[in-house]
């Protein structure tokens, strides 16, 4: 499958975004989540919807620090989880 050519402003739009998550890694938990915001109110919904229908396995594309499959690790016990993230900053918190 050929790569589709990426214009020179979709290119800065990415490296800034990958630089804003490289200067904020270490405390991106602490800017973006609050315990009652609206990240913790969807986790929560779909944690509970997934246990109530037995997933089994769960991937989470652009995992961030792993907070989600901490989260799912509780809710889920037994499940396979797996998150992918393409900032190493985020990855090594």
């Amino acid at each position: 499958m050929a790569e589709r050519p990426v214009d020179a402003a979709t290119e800065a739009q990415v490296e800034a975004q990958r630089a804003y998550y490289e200067r904020t890694a270490e405390h991106y938990d602490a800017m973006h989540m609050a315990g009652t915001d609206e990240h913790q109110l969807a986790l929560s919904a779909f944690a509970g919807m997934a246990r109530m229908l037995g997933v089994q396995s769960v991937l989470d594309v652009g995992a961030g620090t792993g907070r989600a499959i901490e989260v799912l690790q509780q809710a889920l016990p037994g499940a396979t989880l797996m998150g992918l993230e393409p900032v190493e900053a985020l990855r090594k918190v």
